[in-house]
């Protein structure tokens, strides 16, 4: 992954990051919140997690699918600038 890409990932991470911490601070509406706060917690982690240890064109391909706010949940629906062609030839059995 560039240098670029890793910035851009990073600063998405730190944004929804500090999303997450502002949604922590409104404790009226806690029990409200709390299946999107795991949910949240859950993606901030897999995503460091990806652009720490994992394959660069994945991490990218994670955060920018699950982390923006043009992702969709349903599998398939990826952006047009995801190398969709590494990510398939990645899971392809090795003969």
């Amino acid at each position: 992954m560039s240098l670029k890409k890793r910035a851009v990932c990073t600063l998405i991470i730190a944004i929804k990051l500090d999303e997450l911490k502002e949604i922590l601070t409104d404790t009226a509406n806690f029990e409200m919140h709390a299946r999107r706060i795991i949910e949240r917690l859950a993606q901030l982690w897999q995503a460091a997690t990806l652009l720490q240890f994992g394959e660069p064109f994945i991490a990218d391909a994670f955060v920018k699918s699950r982390l923006t706010g043009v992702g969709f949940s349903q599998y398939g629906c990826l952006s047009c600038d995801i190398d969709c062609q590494a990510i398939v030839s990645r899971m392809m059995p090795k003969l």
